[in-house]
């Protein structure tokens, strides 16, 4: 009953301060045509929400529980903003659950665009945060030499530095 009275407002609740909570509930608690039928309202909307306050939390949860092809649906709307999230407060956050929760294959075109930029991402108050989740979550064996050469090259450096130090 609860379900079918949010959802024609499903969009307007993500990004408030309260009704964020009750779509993270149904994320959370509600059938799989529920999650299904919630996670097809995100589309289109993936970036905007992530880089809003409340709205990035709900694509953190939707993203832990989502199936595998509303993921992959997700991230992909992410593609060409992937540095404008991780420079932002609130879609930084939601990276590192793609990170965390995204198979690695379905995320590569997230990972590559760090190549080059690990270094500048690392001394990043939130680049850095986004980078440790690549070193644990990332297994791929070209993508660890990658990220380890350009952390070696600058190592010295990014041990003192105040937020490159948590990479190193």
């Amino acid at each position: 009953m609860v379900f079918h009275e949010i959802m024609p407002n499903a969009l307007t609740l993500m990004t408030d301060v309260f009704g964020n909570y009750v779509i993270q509930k149904f994320f959370e608690h509600g059938s799989s045509e529920q999650i299904r039928e919630l996670a097809d309202q995100l589309t289109g909307h993936v970036l905007t929400l992530s880089l809003q306050m409340y709205g990035c939390r709900v694509i953190q949860k939707a993203i832990e529980v989502v199936h595998l092809d509303q993921q992959t649906k997700m991230v992909t709307e992410l593609d060409g903003q992937i540095m404008r999230c991780v420079r932002d407060q609130n879609g930084n956050h939601v990276i590192q659950k793609c990170i965390e929760c995204v198979p690695e294959g379905e995320i590569r075109f997230i990972v590559s665009t760090f190549y080059d930029q690990v270094v500048t991402l690392s001394t990043h108050p939130y680049g850095c945060r986004v980078i440790q989740r690549v070193l644990e979550y990332c297994h791929d064996p070209k993508t660890q030499q990658i990220m380890m050469d350009e952390i070696l090259q600058c190592v010295c450096m990014l041990a003192q530095d105040q937020y490159g130090n948590y990479v190193v």
